[in-house]
Formats: C-alpha cells, structure tokens, sequence
C-alpha cells in the first residue's frame, strides 16, 4: 500500500470515533428517502461508521466495506443490532 493510502487510513482511523456527529450534515430523512426501495444484494463501499445501515430494508443482503479499521469498528456495533449480514 502507498504512503498516500496509509497517510489517508491513519486519518480516518483518528477521526472514526467522532465522524458520526461530522455526518450529521446528511438528514436522516434524505437516507430514508434514498434506501427505501433499494433492493437484492447491495454493497455499500466506504461504509463508514455505519450511518446508513438502519435506513436499509430488511429484506436485502448487504455487504459493507471500508478502508479505515477504525470506521469498520463502529459499523460492525451497529450491524450487530441489525439483520445486516456483514461488514468489512
């Protein structure tokens, strides 16, 4: 992996714990809006902390990425309270 990418990584490892309330910025209504009709298997890349994983129905398969271990961390807590099959 480049310098860049770790470089980057690093980031938002560092600002994982806080980058729920940086969200904020996007409505949960808008979210709402957006997923609801969102069928089959779906990958979310950059899946962040999680901030969209309970605005998915819950008959879909999805799968969510990151780059940053430290968003994968908050997201898995929150996948584990929902029928979400995996986050990585």
């Amino acid at each position: 992996m480049s310098e860049n990418n770790e470089r980057i990584k690093k980031k938002y490892n560092r600002i994982s714990k806080i980058y729920d309330a940086m969200d904020r910025m996007i409505k949960n209504k808008w979210r709402e809006e957006l997923l609801k009709s969102v069928r089959g298997t779906v990958l979310e890349v950059g899946v962040g902390t999680g901030a969209n994983l309970e605005y998915y129905p819950n008959n879909i398969d999805l799968i969510g990425i990151d780059f940053s271990p430290g968003m994968l961390k908050y997201a898995k807590k929150k996948a584990a309270g929902l029928s979400v099959r995996s986050v990585h």
